[in-house]
């Protein structure tokens, strides 16, 4: 599936019902990520990324490769990012969430009681290509095998730093 069938196949879907598990699993599978917002509060993420982040009044998260895995970071930017805000002022219709991103993408409206409550969006993985900084999957491993839990997120930001350092220094 393509990130516009499935943007097409997720519109006007009903707040709590957006997305089936069986939908998240083969839009991963077609390596598709998928974002919208939740609640007041939350920018929830289905196929390749299954991750919910708090976003209370908005955030602008940033993706990072670990390994195989591409996850959202907080605390260091990286060229690539997808942003949740809250309350968008001058928007028509009158939403209470949009997702924002400077990646391609296809966009779909949830709604809430019929009415319209956020507009999501589909990213193609591929699309991001060579812009997401890497930690490699070595590094990655050795890193997870001292980390603490509370340490977890710091880590990770000084991972994708570094990476960033990487990356610039190489061009």
């Amino acid at each position: 599936m393509t990130r516009d069938q499935l943007a097409e196949m997720l519109d006007l879907r009903e707040y709590g019902l957006e997305m089936t598990r069986a939908e998240a699993s083969q839009a991963a599978k077609d390596g598709l990520i998928v974002a919208f917002g939740g609640s007041d509060d939350l920018l929830k993420f289905r196929g390749v990324i299954e991750d919910e982040i708090g976003t209370y009044n908005g955030i602008r998260v940033h993706l990072a490769r670990f390994g195989e895995c591409l996850e959202p970071i907080n605390g260091v930017e990286t060229p690539t990012w997808i942003e949740s805000e809250w309350r968008p002022e001058d928007c028509t219709p009158d939403l209470s969430c949009i997702i924002h991103t400077n990646l391609p993408c296809a966009t779909f409206l949830i709604l809430d009681h019929g009415k319209p409550f956020c507009r999501g969006v589909v990213i193609d993985q591929r699309s991001i290509g060579a812009m997401v900084p890497t930690i490699s999957s070595a590094e990655w491993s050795a890193v997870k095998a001292i980390l603490t839990e509370d340490d977890d997120d710091k880590l990770r930001t000084a991972l994708v730093a570094a990476a960033m350092t990487r990356a610039q220094s190489d061009l």
